[in-house]
């Protein structure tokens, strides 16, 4: 799909935010260019909300598997926490004769 040139600009890698800005600023269209770029504001957020909506099972699908992720490695965090203690509490044991 062809985008607004504003969007189209912005949208490349080398876009330079602070210039464009600069640029709009002491332009004298003041009025096109905010008019273009509700436009391309408007544009985006639909091409958006397309691919979302495309691919909301997936999204769900991944966030899903996201918070199982996270759920299990809560789990082998405390679990991870539980060894260390064990380990600390066999240490002093063993470390106590040799203390005094």
């Amino acid at each position: 799909k062809e985008f607004d040139p504003d969007l189209s600009d912005a949208l490349s890698d080398g876009f330079d935010v602070v210039r464009f800005v600069q640029d709009a600023l002491s332009a004298e269209e003041t009025e096109a260019r905010l008019s273009s770029l509700a436009r391309a504001e408007q544009q985006l957020s639909t091409v958006l909300g397309t691919l979302v909506s495309e691919q909301y099972g997936e999204l769900i699908s991944e966030v899903k598997a996201v918070r199982e992720l996270e759920e299990k490695l809560l789990h082998h965090k405390q679990r991870v926490e539980a060894v260390m203690l064990a380990v600390r509490r066999v240490r002093n044991v063993c470390m106590k004769p040799f203390s005094t």
